[in-house]
């Protein structure tokens, strides 16, 4: 313990200086890694990898910040999601008209671009498992977090912009692009796209699309 008024950084400075002590340092409770409490927390084999809780620390995210996730589509009921999903609050959903004039009718929760609706979520085909990647991805990037509920997101607070474009089978070029547009249109932070086309895909329009979104 230091006299009375004595500055931590003081006492340890004096007390080294005159060799009391080999080191001195402030006693403090060292707090553990946030780790939230959703129960298939522990299955979840990245989190450690990517020193998540550390980056948890420090920021949880904020829902400010929009993920448009450009895949198969986003169950928009998920228990885990429903209360991430981005809305186009500038649209009234089912009335019949563009309100915002973005050239998209009724799109208040996101658009579809391989069935031209607005209707962003998967379809799912008994057996078919790959329709859900667009869902699996979306609880990736931003899945309700330390709510006790299934799984934990990187971001605790993000909104989810779903936008699908395509099924199992692919994500149809021409719909990737008008996703890509739309997403940057709309205000998307950042867009998530888990697929590719391998060698030989190479696209200007790809390109160009991607390039909009940046600037």
């Amino acid at each position: 313990s230091l006299p009375t008024g004595m500055a931590a950084l003081t006492g340890m400075a004096n007390w080294q200086a005159e060799t009391v002590v080999a080191a001195a340092g402030v006693d403090r409770v060292e707090r553990f890694a946030r780790v939230p409490n959703d129960p298939m927390y522990g299955q979840q084999w990245q989190w450690a990898r990517t020193h998540a809780p550390e980056g948890w620390d420090i920021n949880t995210g904020s829902p400010s910040v929009v993920v448009a996730v450009l895949d198969t589509g986003v169950d928009l009921d998920h228990p885990d999601l429903m209360s991430r999903i981005w809305m186009n609050t500038r649209e009234i959903a089912g009335n019949g008209v563009d309100d915002d004039s973005n050239g998209y009718v009724d799109d208040a929760r996101g658009w579809d671009f391989a069935d031209g609706d607005a209707d962003p979520n998967p379809e799912v085909v008994a057996g078919d498992l790959g329709a859900t990647h667009g869902t699996h991805c979306a609880g990736l990037v931003g899945a309700a977090t330390n709510n006790g509920t299934g799984v934990a997101g990187y971001d605790w607070s993000c909104r989810i912009m779903a936008l699908r474009g395509g099924d199992s089978s692919g994500i149809l070029r021409s719909a990737a692009v008008e996703g890509i547009q739309y997403a940057a249109d709309n205000g998307a932070d950042v867009i998530n796209m888990s697929f590719g086309g391998g060698p030989g895909s190479y696209s200007e329009v790809y390109d160009a699309a991607i390039s909009y979104a940046h600037d």
